[in-house]
């Protein structure tokens, strides 16, 4: 296993039983199908008809960190996807995300969708003793960790 370094609802209820069909309907209202195709299959639709649209706004101790397209989402999860695969990660294998929130996180997960992998995303503030019992059990093929878990991704 390597690792590179990349800078459940509330109360456990989820959506409920007609959870599915209510996210049916929100793509539909929104131009998108998901026509029992996967996750990767809507974004991607998404990202075709609204690929100048803003995809994603992320703020930063309330301050207006980036903002993404659909479109340069959908370029930054390609060239991350392809970075995965030169590195060896094909479809199947676990990636764990040691990440902090952040837009890297997203694309990081959307590039192991594209391929087929698991995104595995552990919380970034779990301690050294925590991530050694996690890593065994995930059988990860790499580590992808935030500069501030880098450090203990190292020590193990």
């Amino acid at each position: 296993m390597s690792s590179t370094n990349i800078s459940p609802s509330p109360g456990g209820r989820g959506l409920g039983g007609g959870g599915a069909e209510l996210l049916r309907g929100f793509f539909r209202l929104n131009g998108v199908s998901m026509g029992g195709g996967s996750l990767k299959d809507c974004f991607l639709d998404s990202s075709l008809i609204r690929k100048e649209k803003k995809a994603i706004s992320f703020l930063r101790e309330g301050m207006m960190e980036t903002e993404i397209s659909y479109g340069e989402l959908n370029q930054d999860s390609n060239r991350m996807a392809n970075t995965f695969l030169d590195m060896g990660v094909k479809k199947g294998d676990r990636v764990i995300l040691y990440l902090p929130k952040s837009l890297g996180f997203i694309v990081a997960h959307l590039a192991l969708q594209k391929i087929g992998a698991i995104g595995v995303p552990l919380n970034p503030g779990f301690k050294q003793s925590e991530m050694v019992y996690l890593l065994k059990d995930a059988e990860a093929r790499l580590v992808l960790s935030g500069s501030e878990q880098e450090e203990i991704i190292k020590e193990i």
